[in-house]
This record gives structure tokens, sequence and C-alpha cells, in this order.
């Protein structure tokens, strides 16, 4: 059994195989070499999978709370992506970090992106006792996506109905998969 390697140089966005062997798109941020072996007797292409490129988000937790806007500013021109806003309640964990209007001042210095996902995007995780009463006034402020603990999201009286939550609510993982698959 012989093989030949054929190495491609990759243009600087994408690398898209003929379709003659079949299609397939993989993107790059930068221009890279990709070995493809093509081995004899027709057997299958192996390529080398890549991951797609990481996203960098720092949380502010390590920054100068004296200084929080400029070094959230500083943070965002050393390169990072996003940045990942910690909010504690001090109900749903000991502690307490901040709250709508220190976002507000921290979106001061860095620019909102157009969509979120983006560059500038403020990643907020939301360890509060009830986060669906939360999210307006946190979007209000500048935070673009969310991640809430699903036993505060589940259990919280400012659900829609509360009629539908009560304390004897399961919310073990089990419980929240049937949940979630109950729901389509």
């Amino acid at each position: 059994l012989t093989s030949t390697f054929l190495f491609f140089l990759t243009p600087p966005s994408q690398f898209v195989l003929p379709s003659s062997i079949f299609n397939l798109l993989i993107p790059f941020r930068l221009p890279c070499v990709l070995p493809i072996a093509i081995l004899a007797h027709s057997l299958p292409l192996l390529i080398i999978k890549m991951s797609p490129p990481a996203i960098i988000a720092p949380s502010i937790l390590s920054a100068d709370f004296a200084q929080l806007g400029p070094e959230c500013a500083t943070t965002m021109e050393r390169g990072a992506d996003w940045l990942h806003v910690d909010i504690m309640d001090g109900h749903f964990v000991p502690n307490m970090t901040f709250g709508a209007p220190v976002v507000t001042k921290i979106r001061s210095h860095v620019a909102k992106p157009a969509t979120p996902g983006e560059r500038g995007t403020f990643d907020c995780h939301m360890m509060i006792a009830e986060p669906q009463k939360w999210v307006s006034e946190f979007k209000s402020a500048g935070c673009d996506l969310y991640c809430f603990h699903y036993e505060a999201a589940i259990s919280s009286t400012a659900a829609k109905d509360p009629a539908d939550y009560t304390t004897t609510t399961k919310t073990s993982p089990k419980e929240l998969i049937r949940y979630i698959m109950s729901l389509g």
C-alpha cells in the first residue's frame, strides 16, 4: 500500500475541496498548510480537522475595581474578544459583585457589538436568585449574552406564571433534561 501526501496552501479565509471528491468547508483565521493524505486504491480521504478559533473572554473579577472601566478597555485593546461579567447577588451565592449600574459604566468604556457574539460582547454569568427578574435591566445596561443557573431560573418567582413554579419543583439534572425535552 503506497500513499501520496499533497500539501495545499489555504487562503486566509477558507479551504474547499474540489466537488469531484466531495465538498468540505474548513474555516481558518490565518493561512496554514493543510496536509491531505490520499491513499491508493480509492481509500477514504483523511483530513486533519481544525477546531474553530477560540474566543478569549477574560473575567472582569480579576480587574482593579477602582479602575474597572479603563482596565476593561485595556483588556479589549490587548486582544480580548469578549468580557465575562460575573453578576452575584449575595443570595444565590454568598458573594456580591456588580449590579446593572456598574455594567452601564463599564459599557461606556467598551464599544457595544452590532450583534451579540462579535468583538466587545459582554458575556454575563448571572449567579443570582431570580434571573428572569433582572434580564431587562442588565440588557439595558449593556449585557449581550446571559448564562443562568438552571435551578435559579426554574424556581424563580419572576416566572411568567408563578403557579407553574413551586418550592417542590424538581431541579436535578435529570428533571431539567425532562423539562427541556418536553418543550420540543
